[in-house]
């Protein structure tokens, strides 16, 4: 953490309550922070304490893996969108323009691309191409089995991403 690297002597400097700054500390906070503490598992991991129990016995043989893989950076997915194109294109683009990616496990409209790229300055992201999804959401969409003409209310609509891989498969048939 930042606090770590910083010499822990300037504690009114860091916590002044300045502009921005956390707000001053009472004694035993400051007594706290000054002080080494050894670094335990649920801290270098990034759990609460109070958890590891279920932590270990969901994880009984990769806890740390399973753990790591929690905090590290999420991959890059993104929709093919079926109502403009397949994935056997978007493939070819891809491949042509020398972006590593993987085809989803459980959707084939889902591309996991192995580093985030500046998306919006590809041709088929501008172009309505790809969506950026994830494939846990397209697998949701998948599994509800819509077709063309159907009704169907998307109840936990955020930014609408499902909703439009919903349109897509209705091929723009329905409500």
């Amino acid at each position: 953490s930042v606090w770590a690297e910083k010499d822990r002597s300037d504690v009114e400097g860091v916590f002044s309550g300045k502009e921005h700054a956390p707000v001053v500390l009472d004694e035993n906070e400051r007594q706290f922070l000054i002080q080494s503490h050894e670094m335990q598992p649920h801290h270098r991991l990034n759990y609460p304490e109070w958890l590891e129990g279920r932590l270990q016995a969901r994880f009984p043989n990769h806890f740390v893996d399973e753990l790591e893989s929690l905090n590290g950076r999420a991959p890059f997915e993104v929709r093919v969108n079926l109502g403009k194109t397949t994935p056997e294109k978007v493939a070819a683009i891809l491949k042509q323009d020398d972006v590593a990616f993987t085809t989803g496990k459980w959707v084939k409209t889902a591309m996991i691309l192995s580093e985030g790229p500046r998306i919006t300055d590809w041709d088929v992201f501008k172009d309505g191409l790809v969506e950026v999804q994830d494939e846990a959401a397209q697998l949701a969409v998948e599994l509800c089995d819509i077709h063309p003409g159907q009704q169907v209310m998307d109840l936990c609509a955020g930014a609408g991403g499902k909703t439009i891989a919903i349109a897509a498969l209705m091929k723009n048939k329905g409500q």
